[in-house]
């Protein structure tokens, strides 16, 4: 084989590899669930991204009752439903790069209403690897987390 031959293939199954990633295997989302009472409902989802989508994020939540709490992990394709509690919320999402090593960290504070539920997309993690998010209206997020399945 060709060095340049070489050098192709080897190009071409690094770019397989960095685009492929992994994606949520588990249960299709159906339904939007009702929150408990004195209860929020938070969904975290993430659509599934072909770029960039090798960091799985785990979720922390810190409130009045826990403190950087796991609550769960997000991967591509994924989503993740969480109750939470009345009070100040806040939410934080943190990556380890499996290539280059470092850690990247985001954190927002949620200002939620009782009862109510929210929904939270993940978007391909800004320059540097930091996890960009935000909280999206329920018609976008019911077109989009239909597509996603449980982690």
């Amino acid at each position: 084989m060709s060095p340049l031959k070489f050098i192709t293939v080897g190009l071409s199954i690094g770019a397989i590899l960095l685009f492929s990633g992994c994606s949520a295997k588990g249960q299709k989302f159906v339904e939007f669930k009702k929150p408990q009472e004195n209860y929020r409902m938070l969904y975290v989802y993430r659509p599934s991204f072909t770029l960039l989508n090798m960091l799985d994020y785990k979720i922390f939540i810190s409130n009045s009752t826990m403190h950087n709490f796991m609550v769960g992990e997000l991967i591509n394709g994924g989503y993740v439903e969480i109750n939470l509690p009345t009070g100040e919320n806040k939410i934080r999402f943190a990556a380890e790069d499996p290539f280059f090593g470092g850690s990247y960290s985001s954190t927002k504070v949620l200002d939620l209403k009782n009862e109510e539920t929210y929904c939270v997309k993940v978007g391909i993690p800004a320059i540097g690897g930091r996890p960009s998010f935000e909280l999206v209206d329920m018609a976008t997020c019911k077109s989009e987390i239909i597509a996603t399945k449980k982690f």
